[in-house]
């Protein structure tokens, strides 16, 4: 097992170097090719993007903790923030018809959606994630899904 460990300020600058290592990292461990691990990449970077965004407020002082434990069968991922905190059961369903046209709001329902097990903490400021192996197989790669259509 390999463990991975950042501790970084709230930066979103660093949003793409972090995921595209944690994203390496599971392709050399796993032998998966790159578009295998796309939507992995696209939920590590939605749950970290939460994290600066809204439980540190953008604030560079406040830091975002990430583990990424990968095993030969699965990655289990750590996301912690110096925030407050939040009820997920509090967000508004973006499917809903008042929520459509809104700019945000769909990142936890992505992140739940690639995600085998999802998990908050009681405050609402760490976010566990798990992703096995057997799963990322079955999906097909996002760069061979049909284009979306009306």
């Amino acid at each position: 097992m390999s463990d991975i460990r950042f501790e970084l300020p709230s930066d979103l600058a660093l949003l793409e170097p972090v995921t595209d290592y944690l994203t390496k990292r599971i392709e050399q461990a796993w032998f998966m090719p790159v578009d295998r691990c796309l939507s992995l990449a696209l939920a590590l970077r939605e749950a970290l993007v939460n994290a600066i965004t809204h439980g540190n407020h953008d604030d560079p002082s406040k830091l975002v903790r990430i583990t990424a434990e990968v095993s030969r069968h699965q990655a289990r991922f750590t996301v912690e923030d110096e925030g407050v905190g939040f009820n997920v059961n509090d967000i508004p369903h973006p499917r809903d018809p008042d929520n459509l046209l809104k700019s945000s709001g769909r990142g936890v329902l992505l992140i739940r959606s690639v995600m085998d097990e999802t998990k908050y903490n009681d405050r609402g400021n760490r976010l566990s994630m798990i992703k096995r192996r057997a799963s990322l197989l079955k999906e097909e790669p996002m760069d061979r899904l049909p284009p979306h259509t009306k």
